[in-house]
């Protein structure tokens, strides 16, 4: 009898939690200048010169500094993964980092086409285990060089920019009302006292052997950081394809979702009464 009560307890309390307490999410939005050699046009973030088109589009939760590199001439064009490199704060970051891909095929009585991708150093490739019968084992080493064939893209991609909320005393962390005229959650900079400053050093060239490369240097500095709600950010948005009917989906807002602002995504146990802290 006693265990009874014990369980009933037990089970009232953790719906008293569930009732008292949610999850409220906000977004960090952070808004970039573009540098003198980076255009937008219809909504599209791009670098042009003579031989390519790079376009970029950072908004993703920590931001994606990935470039879709086009290639416009008749030849191909070659990038230099090993000369090329993202840059933030003054740290240069490699694109090429000299891996080993993995892909394994394994099967089983209970598991069937399965398959998995691993990324390996040199050195952890030598070491190795394929005895099993019943697995194979496909490799592929990282190429030093990207071959773009004429009037081609390919995207590259390897870095988030951000992984950490911006902090400050003047920047509401978990803010409780919609920004306004009155209530401005948001810090601005210049060029000079920006706490981001991030780019691409692309290094391409017309031939895969050259060393008479082009190098193209993005760099783009954050204007402003702002934080919000998720109501303040997002709407219900109601789709039709061909005659399948209408259907609802939750996207950002236009003013906020552009190629050049990107966000990180972030949470915050709300209890019986809220607090909003730094």
């Amino acid at each position: 009898m006693r265990k009874s009560i014990n369980f009933i307890s037990l089970f009232a309390f953790m719906l008293l939690l569930v009732g008292c307490s949610s999850v409220s999410y906000f977004y960090q939005v952070y808004e970039t200048s573009l540098p003198q050699n980076v255009k937008m046009e219809n909504s599209a973030m791009y670098y042009e010169d003579e031989n390519c088109k790079i376009i970029y589009d950072f908004w993703n939760d920590g931001g994606d500094i990935g470039f879709s590199f086009y290639n416009k001439t008749n030849n191909n064009l070659y990038i230099n993964l090993e000369e090329s490199f993202f840059i933030k704060n003054g740290v240069a970051y490699d694109y090429y980092q000299n891996r080993i891909y993995q892909q394994s095929n394994m099967s089983s009585s209970s598991t069937s086409n399965l398959t998995s991708v691993m990324y390996l150093g040199v050195a952890e490739s030598k070491a190795l285990n394929s005895s099993s019968a019943n697995q194979y084992s496909e490799y592929s080493i990282e190429q030093k060089v990207v071959c773009i064939p004429p009037k081609t893209s390919k995207y590259i991609k390897e870095y988030k920019i951000v992984n950490a909320l911006y902090r400050s005393c003047s920047l509401l962390r978990y803010p409780s009302k919609q920004p306004s005229a009155k209530f401005i959650n948001k810090e601005e900079f210049t060029d000079n006292n920006s706490p981001l400053m991030f780019g691409n050093l692309i290094t391409y060239s017309f031939k895969n052997t050259s060393t008479d490369y082009i190098r193209v240097n993005n760099t783009f500095v954050v204007k402003s950081i702002a934080n919000y709600r998720d109501k303040d950010v997002n709407r219900v948005k109601k789709v039709k394809y061909c005659d399948e009917g209408y259907s609802t989906s939750v996207v950002f807002t236009d003013t906020i979702s552009t190629s050049n602002n990107f966000y990180i995504k972030y949470s915050k146990i709300k209890k019986d009464e809220d607090t909003y802290d730094h």
